[in-house]
């Protein structure tokens, strides 16, 4: 689990593919043009169904568009034997995914430490590596990083901490 059901969602999106699979509670990005599979067409104008529309989880977040926290667990499975958990709102890879753009969620996507040497909270949070959050008050203020909100809270025994996105 990498979300807890106390949120406060302001805005989100439904505009957005992702084909890899992933964890809700993270922040994903949109996917530079460059790294789209031969034979994939940009997205044209402003329509909200074109497949080249897609985010996923960056591994080096430095210069990258991040969209927003993931409100969907993606799977890769056999829908022919398997159904999709529609109670852990799960999607196949390949569909639309749901992303909070502005809004508070509590997350244990969040490196935490990076906030145990921070003397304050609230703190700026950035994009980090693999769609993690880190505290952007440390070591990555000049990263070039994006920032995508703010830190709230201090971990908890879990790990969670509250995070506000405004994207």
């Amino acid at each position: 689990m990498a979300l807890k059901p106390q949120f406060s969602y302001l805005a989100d999106s439904i505009e957005y593919y992702m084909y890899a699979t992933g964890v809700r509670g993270g922040i994903v990005s949109a996917v530079p043009s460059g790294s789209l599979p031969a034979g994939t067409v940009q997205p044209q104008g402003a329509g909200l169904d074109s497949a080249g529309r897609r985010v996923t989880y960056i591994g080096n977040p430095s210069g990258v568009f991040p969209v927003g926290i993931l409100l969907t667990d993606v799977v890769d499975i056999d829908q022919s034997k398997y159904w999709l958990n529609r109670y852990k709102n799960e999607v196949q890879a390949g569909d639309k995914v749901t992303i909070l753009t502005k809004g508070r969620v509590v997350t244990d996507r969040v490196l935490t430490a990076t906030i145990a040497g921070a003397n304050t909270t609230p703190c700026t949070a950035r994009l980090g590596p693999t769609g993690s959050i880190v505290n952007g008050d440390t070591g990555y203020a000049n990263s070039g990083w994006p920032v995508i909100g703010r830190i709230l809270t201090r971990p908890d025994a879990d790990g969670f901490c509250q995070v506000q996105v405004d994207l």
